[in-house]
């Protein structure tokens, strides 16, 4: 699961966490057992998680629709604002 992946190249490589923690990071991951299709991992800030626990289906789709009109639906930033 690419989640795993990415969070276990977080652990295992200070050098990864420390880009991570810089604004902006990418990487890449083995595709090995993924979808073909395009992936993207977006970290949720905690009123954004909280917003997706609270509504469910509804509350990501809205923070869908928010990255998307922010431009950024497919980038993540650290010290990002929250869309919610």
């Amino acid at each position: 699961m690419l989640p795993e992946r990415v969070g276990n190249e977080l652990a295992e490589h200070e050098h990864v966490l420390e880009g991570v923690k810089s604004g902006l990071f990418s990487m890449e991951v083995a595709g090995k057992g993924l979808p073909k299709s395009l992936v993207t991992v977006k970290v949720l800030l905690p009123a954004e998680l909280a917003s997706v626990l609270e509504h469910g289906a509804e509350g990501q789709a809205e923070l869908t629709r928010r990255f998307a009109e922010s431009g950024e639906e497919h980038l993540c930033r650290a010290r990002r604002r929250p869309v919610v």
